[in-house]
């Protein structure tokens, strides 16, 4: 009876440790899913940050920046009318109110010889010169009060102004030169101040005349 009780007793006993070592392969395997799952979730997220920080990446390469090659624009002409109308000729400066014959052997020779003409302000006969691209209009003290920049009568390119306007000068590289007028028309660029003008005049985009005058100085 004894020994029936003791072989009951440790089939029992081995039931239990069956049972408890099924419980844990359970925990464990479930501990394993758990575990997978967690690293998979982790990996995709992973994953995902790096696509947003790739989208991020992109974002900003496509971004624009400025061109670095675009020209800042060109600083207001700041110079008095009657600076910016002295003019450049062969080397040498000239301007309104010089004495023609200071100045003669610094021009060199006349493209043709001077004559008697209408002066272009008042329409007073006064004693012109021309030369290569330039023409002037002297009064009668023998000082100039106009000068010509144009190639019509006689063609030069050795003459500009002192910001370097010339004939075939582009519109908008004339206004860069000079500054803004003091007023203008479509075909007109005038800078005025008091009896000193200089006129810019631009066909088909381009300067084709200036004309220099100093309106106290015709007499």
């Amino acid at each position: 009876m004894k020994t029936t009780k003791t072989l009951l007793c440790i089939a029992a006993c081995a039931a239990v440790m069956t049972c408890f070592t099924a419980c844990g392969d359970s925990e464990s395997s479930t501990a394993g899913q758990i575990s997978l799952s967690t690293t998979t979730t982790t990996t995709a997220g992973a994953t995902e940050s790096v696509e947003n920080t790739e989208q991020t990446t992109e974002s900003v390469a496509d971004v624009s920046t400025p061109d670095e090659s675009t020209a800042a624009p060109v600083s207001e002409n700041t110079k008095s009318v009657a600076e910016k109308a002295r003019v450049i000729y062969g080397g040498f400066e000239l301007g309104t109110g010089d004495s023609i014959d200071a100045i003669k052997d610094s021009l060199g020779a006349e493209s043709a010889p001077s004559t008697d003409a209408a002066s272009c302000l008042t329409g007073n006969i006064i004693k012109e010169y021309y030369y290569a691209g330039m023409s002037l209009q002297v009064n009668g003290d023998g000082k100039i009060f106009a000068i010509t920049l144009n190639n019509e009568m006689y063609a030069g390119d050795d003459v500009k102004t002192v910001d370097g306007v010339a004939v075939g000068t582009s519109e908008d590289d004339a206004k860069a030169l000079l500054g803004e007028p003091t007023s203008s028309t479509k075909t007109n660029l005038k800078y005025t101040d008091g009896t000193q003008e200089m006129t810019v005049t631009v066909i088909k985009g381009a300067v084709d005349t200036v004309l220099i005058t100093d309106s106290a100085l015709d007499s």
